[in-house]
C-alpha cells in the first residue's frame, strides 16, 4: 500500500514485532506512506518539518518529552471527560466547526460502512492519543531523534498495552481515533476517515491490520 515492494523488502521487520506497526498507520496512511515497516518513506526535511510545524520537536528531548505527555498526559487528561458527558447527551460547550466535524463523522461512518456500533457505543478518546505517539515515535526515530529499539519500545511497551486493554479490535480503535480527532481538534475528518477505511475496509486482505487483527494480538 502506497510503497514498493522493494522498499518493504529492504526495511523488512522482525516478524514477532511486525503486529505492533499497526499502531501509527493510520496517520501514516493518511500522510501515503507504507505501514509495514519501521523506516518511513519521506524524505527527512518533510519529516522534520511536520515534527517542528505540527509538534515543536526539533531535537531528541522535545521528541521524547512529546511522547512521554501522549502516552501519560495527551488529551485524555483534559478532554474525555467532557467527551463522554456529549457522548452521553449532556451539553458541552464546543466551537460550531467542531459539531460540524462529529456531524460529518457520523455521516462518514454510515457511507464508509463503518461499524456504526463500534462507534456508538465508544466512551474514549484514547486511541487518538496513542495513535498520534506511535506515529510521532516512527517519524521520531526515522530523522534520529530517537533510537529504533526507543521507537519500537513506545509501540510494544507503551501503546499496544493500553490500547488492547481498551479496544478489542481495529474497529474500536479506528472510531476512537476518528471521534477524538473530531472533538478536540477543528479539523477536516475526512483524511482520517479515508486512512481507518483503507487499513479497516480492505477487501484484498493485505493492510497491516487485516494481517494482524488485534483480536488476535
Amino acid at each position: 500500500m502506497f510503497g514498493d515492494k522493494k522498499f518493504i523488502e529492504k526495511n523488512a521487520v522482525n516478524p514477532a514485532l511486525a503486529k505492533y506497526l499497526g499502531f501509527g498507520a493510520i496517520m501514516l496512511t493518511m500522510n501515503r506512506v507504507p505501514t509495514e515497516t519501521m523506516a518511513v518513506r519521506m524524505k527527512n526535511s518533510q519529516i522534520q518539518r511536520i515534527l517542528c510545524d505540527f509538534w515543536d520537536i526539533n531535537n531528541r528531548e522535545s521528541c521524547l518529552s512529546t511522547l512521554d505527555w501522549l502516552a501519560h498526559s495527551g488529551h485524555v487528561e483534559d478532554k474525555e471527560e467532557a467527551y463522554i458527558k456529549y457522548k452521553e447527551g449532556h451539553h458541552v460547550a464546543m466551537s460550531s466547526s467542531i459539531k460540524n466535524e462529529l456531524g460529518r463523522l457520523a455521516e462518514i461512518s454510515i457511507n464508509y460502512k463503518f461499524n456504526v456500533e463500534d462507534a456508538n457505543k465508544n466512551r474514549t478518546i484514547l486511541a487518538f492519543d496513542l495513535e498520534r505517539l506511535a506515529f510521532l515515535a516512527r517519524l521520531g526515530q526515522q530523522v534520529g531523534y530517537i533510537t529504533q529499539d526507543e521507537a519500537w519500545h513506545q509501540l510494544q511497551d507503551i501503546v499496544y498495552p493500553k490500547a488492547k486493554s481498551a479496544f478489542k479490535t481495529w474497529s474500536e480503535y479506528g472510531m476512537s481515533f476518528l471521534q477524538g480527532r473530531a472533538f478536540c481538534y477543528d479539523d477536516d475528518i475526512v483524511p482520517g476517515a479515508l486512512g481507518v477505511w483503507t487499513l479497516l475496509v480492505d477487501k484484498k486482505a493485505t493492510s497491516i491490520w487485516s494481517k494482524y487483527p488485534l483480536e488476535n494480538m
